[in-house]
């Protein structure tokens, strides 16, 4: 699990950031269904069960389109299910974090795609105890040596995902 880094969390204990994303729309390759992910209104979209696009943004989205026009969202426990269903074009759309998008890019060798900007933008880091800086600094120093060293975007390559990396390893951003 990823922890985002909030200025709630920063009070309690230190955070080095070394991701940034959000929430995406993916749609299959091309766009067939020709879905506008500044209005998703309307539209066949599917979600994974219990994420924040489940429990939070959909559900706001949907307050905004009309009564008559509202998403039909289609939710499964597994991701890969709304994978699926999207690359197999029984959705219009998935709204996942963007990470996931991205990964989901990669291992249907391009048949979804991420479209759109991601929303809900924010930064993802290690947390140590506030009450432990030598800790903190030793931690902080190592992620910088695997962002120097190019590791730590090899890693992210390998899920798909090319950006957001960090290229700093900043202790507590916004704070």
């Amino acid at each position: 699990a990823n922890f985002s880094i909030t200025p709630e969390r920063i009070k309690t204990v230190n955070m080095i950031q070394y991701y940034e994303g959000g929430s995406s729309w993916s749609v299959a390759k091309g766009n067939p269904s020709g879905f506008d992910p500044t209005n998703p209104c309307g539209a066949i979209v599917g979600v994974q069960t219990g994420t924040y696009q489940d429990t939070d943004l959909i559900p706001a989205l949907n307050e905004k389109c009309p009564a008559d026009n509202q998403m039909q969202v289609q939710q499964s426990e597994q991701q890969s299910d709304v994978t699926t269903a999207l690359a197999g074009g029984k959705i219009e759309a998935m709204y996942t974090d963007t990470a996931v998008g991205d990964y989901a890019a990669k291992i249907t060798n391009g048949q979804t795609e991420v479209i759109g900007e991601p929303s809900e933008v924010g930064g993802f880091g290690i947390v140590t105890a506030k009450d432990d800086p030598e800790f903190t600094a030793v931690m902080q120093k190592a992620l910088q040596a695997l962002i120097d060293q190019g590791v730590l975007q090899d890693i992210f390559s390998t899920w798909g995902i090319t950006e957001g990396v960090s290229t700093e390893a900043v202790l507590n951003p916004g704070a």
